[in-house]
């Protein structure tokens, strides 16, 4: 009797201790996308240009080999503890290499620029707002003003544009269909990349009359 029951708790014993390995580890997704984001504040400061910009790029080869590596080894430890049957510790390794290529997929990527856009536009609201405000009310309703924040790319990778704008009509968030006569005649004349015809254009609202501009040119 005594060894029956020795060996039931033998059981238990073992299958609670392989239970406790198949635990959800955050640091696994968690890790690839503190790599992720390395590489979109590298990308996202080449713009500075010059020899900074040189190294930041090659900072940024660095970094995408790092992931696609990692990301791959992530997707092997999944399948084999998938093969183990722990299914939390393979959710664990493959959930941050899904999370990267879906947002590549669906043409999300961009949601990662966005911190770095807010951080970039309070750091320097001051001046923003300064030569905003050197505007008449009038002055200020009528004009659309772009900011430049640097761009990327070239002939052979097409040029990527990036402004900050500030326009108190909000139609540079609309499509072209939906821009008025009068606010194309004001912006496209010096602004052609927002037209949609020549660039694919991204936009999006950062605070008040000011929005983030993105102008990608094949």
């Amino acid at each position: 009797m005594t060894s029956i029951e020795s060996g039931r708790a033998d059981d238990r014993t073992s299958g609670a201790a392989s239970g406790c390995h198949d635990t959800f580890r955050w640091r696994y997704p968690l890790s690839l996308f503190a790599c992720v984001m390395a590489l979109v504040t590298s990308a996202y400061l080449e713009r500075l240009g010059g020899f900074w910009g040189f190294l930041l790029f090659l900072s940024s080869i660095f970094l995408l080999l790092t992931i696609l590596l990692y990301g791959l080894f992530l997707l092997f430890m999944g399948i084999a503890a998938l093969f183990r049957a722990r299914v939390k510790r393979a959710l664990a390794f493959v959930l941050g290499p899904a999370v990267v290529v879906l947002l590549f997929v669906l043409h999300l990527q961009w949601i990662l620029r966005v911190p770095l856009d807010l951080l970039q536009f309070y750091y320097r609201r001051g001046e923003y707002d300064a030569a905003i405000d050197k505007m008449s009310p009038s002055e200020r309703a009528s004009t659309v003003v772009f900011f430049d924040w640097g761009d990327e790319g070239g002939t052979t990778t097409g040029l990527i544009i990036y402004w900050l704008v500030y326009d108190e009509s909000g139609e540079i968030a609309l499509f072209d269909a939906e821009r008025t006569q009068a606010w194309k005649d004001r912006v496209y004349p010096q602004r052609g990349e927002v037209d949609g015809a020549k660039c694919r254009t991204s936009v999006y609202r950062l605070s008040g009359h000011y929005y983030a501009v993105t102008a990608t040119c094949d």
